[in-house]
């Protein structure tokens, strides 16, 4: 048996109707502009990290080295190929038999290539530390912040901190940044870029 509904029930039932369609009316617009706004932001995301990838790289080969027949460079430069992601031709060379992160394996074997381990210019080290304690020990330190020279080792701390967690090889510089060539990053030869004020480098081997 159906059951009648007097005037004002219909009314309040209406009423409620009307609500339900202005709340899912008021919500799928705020639904649509959010989806609006997001891809708004994630588009100018991809297009602004694009636009700044292409300048990164295209600063990176047009200004990569400021040093004439420095052959240390040269040599740094020439090994950013693919064939030597994984490291495996610095770490091994450097007495170990599988994988360890190979940053200063990298600028030791680039230094052996040159001689400059016989020369006295630089010593074989695998904890960025040590090398970088060296470097002081003989008073060829350039402090964080300061302007290095192409051909200088570069010392970084990603935690501002005392500990050196990275090292590499510096390319040139140009205005205010530094270019590099480090090895391990993101397990590759990769040519890099810095601003020479950025916290995380801690500061230089000066090779002379």
């Amino acid at each position: 048996m159906n059951r009648e509904y007097t005037d004002e029930e219909i009314r309040r039932i209406i009423r409620k109707k009307k609500r339900r369609r202005r709340w899912a009316r008021r919500s799928s617009i705020v639904v649509s502009c959010l989806l609006i706004i997001g891809l708004t932001v994630v588009l100018a995301s991809i297009v602004g990290s694009s636009v700044g990838n292409k300048r990164y790289q295209s600063d990176i080969a047009t200004y990569s080295v400021d040093v004439s027949g420095n052959s240390f460079v040269d040599t740094a430069l020439s090994q950013a190929t693919a064939e030597n992601k994984g490291g495996r031709k610095f770490w091994s060379n450097s007495g170990f038999s599988s994988r360890v992160p190979w940053c200063a394996a990298f600028v030791t074997w680039c230094a052996e290539q040159n001689d400059m381990i016989e020369d006295g210019k630089l010593i074989e080290y695998v904890g960025c530390g040590t090398g970088a304690e060296w470097f002081k020990s003989k008073g060829r330190w350039l402090e964080g912040g300061k302007k290095p020279k192409g051909g200088y080792v570069i010392f970084f701390s990603w935690q501002e901190n005392r500990m050196y967690d990275h090292t590499g090889i510096v390319t040139g510089v140009v205005g205010d940044y530094v270019f590099t060539i480090e090895g391990n990053s993101s397990d590759r030869c990769r040519r890099k870029r810095y601003r020479i004020d950025n916290p995380v480098i801690k500061g230089y081997g000066i090779i002379e």
